[in-house]
C-alpha cells in the first residue's frame, strides 16, 4: 500500500513469476486479486501483476499454516 499511495508501485514485467504463483499457490493469488479489484475499483487505477505477485507472496505466508 505505501507504494500505491507513493506512485512507487512496481512496473518491471515479471509474468512468469505472477504465472507461476497462480498455477502453484491459487488460494493465496485468489486473496491478492480479490484485494486488486477492491483496491482498483475504489481508486479508479490499475495494479500491476508485480504488485499482485508480491501481495500473495505474504498471503501464502500466512496462509500457509492454514489447511486447504
Amino acid at each position: 500500500m505505501e507504494r500505491f499511495f507513493t506512485g512507487k508501485m512496481l512496473q518491471e514485467d515479471e509474468e512468469p513469476l505472477f504465472e507461476h504463483f497462480q498455477t502453484r499457490y491459487p488460494r493465496a493469488m485468489a486473496s491478492a486479486m480479490k484485494i486488486r479489484t477492491f483496491i482498483e475499483e475504489k481508486y479508479q487505477t490499475t495494479i500491476p501483476n508485480e504488485e499482485v505477485t508480491y501481495l500473495a507472496v505474504h498471503i501464502y505466508r500466512l496462509l500457509g499454516a492454514v489447511p486447504a
